[in-house]
């Protein structure tokens, strides 16, 4: 680690405390800057980078590629999944449902939807902070992500670059003129995209092009709310529950047992229109009949589900 107080004209070391060279990550929430490190785990600095102490506790992984603060909540990205922290990193938990427990190598947050790149099955969305994930795969190894408004960008290990316009629910290429190399970082200003590559340098592209070419292939809005059928069903132990939403709503999508109990709440947030998708794991829950009730305004629809262990 190196601080410098002069805009980076000069830098000096500071890494008293951080035995592990390899930092791939950094955050500062006020005066704390915490360092994500390949094989120590997490360490935090209260004094820019004077003294650094780690903060471990409760990470099952001591491989941390991605680090991102939003409001009170810190989430990290590991080697075995996603972590989140609500104590300014006294502690961490696991933020797993739905998310295979796969190396984290970035995230990303717009608004209410946060994003997780992994070398599994490429893209995650969650839209209640990590408790529940849905797979919303670019089908690559995601090494970067960007975010502008309800954008979404990712870059992947083969130079392909991929924009969402909807917080993830589908995803177009928008790779003309990059190298073939992994895009390990991306950036947005004002005008350009940027894109930091392993061994080509830096690349850019208009944003103003990008946003043009992706609002001229948005899909269509709902015209009407609508539940679909959960997939698969019968399932064991996650199924995808999809639902449209014609306007601007609060929306719930709960799940009941047989005899008319919640256990599980997937959604209940205000969301605009559009086609949506969540994933419920009924990995500690027992067999048997199920049903889901999606209520949207004056939209109130129930369907069945069955788990089969």
């Amino acid at each position: 680690m190196f601080h410098s107080t002069d805009q980076g004209n000069s830098w000096t070391s500071a890494s008293d405390g951080l035995w592990a060279s390899t930092v791939p990550s950094l955050v500062s929430v006020g005066p704390n800057t915490f360092a994500g490190t390949s094989g120590g785990g997490i360490f935090l600095t209260s004094d820019s980078g004077s003294t650094w102490n780690a903060t471990n506790q409760g990470l099952n992984s001591l491989y941390v590629w991605a680090l991102l603060a939003n409001g009170g909540n810190l989430f990290a990205g590991t080697d075995s999944g996603a972590f989140i922290s609500t104590n300014n990193g006294a502690s961490w938990s696991a933020i797993n449902a739905g998310l295979e427990k796969t190396r984290i190598n970035c995230l990303a947050i717009s608004g209410s939807y946060l994003c997780a790149g992994s070398s599994g099955k490429g893209i995650y969305v969650s839209s209640d902070n990590g408790s529940h994930w849905m797979n919303a795969s670019t089908g690559t190894i995601v090494m970067s992500l960007a975010t502008i408004d309800s954008i979404f960008i990712a870059g992947d290990f083969m130079g392909r670059a991929f924009i969402s316009y909807d917080h993830g629910s589908n995803w177009s290429q928008i790779s003309t003129g990059l190298p073939n190399d992994y895009i390990t970082s991306l950036c947005i200003n004002s005008s350009y995209l940027f894109a930091g590559t392993e061994a080509n340098g830096v690349w850019k592209r208009s944003l103003s092009e990008i946003l043009t070419k992706v609002k001229t292939n948005m899909p269509e809005l709902p015209n009407k709310y609508s539940l679909q059928q959960n997939f698969p069903n019968p399932f064991n132990p996650t199924t995808n529950i999809s639902f449209d939403i014609p306007s601007q709503s609060f929306v719930f999508l709960k799940i009941f047992d047989i005899i008319g109990r919640e256990v599980s709440t997937l959604v209940s947030e205000e969301l605009p229109a559009g086609h949506y998708s969540r994933q419920w794991s009924a990995i500690n829950f027992p067999s048997g009949v199920y049903f889901y009730r999606l209520q949207a305004g004056n939209y109130v629809e129930v369907k069945k589900l069955i788990l089969l262990k």
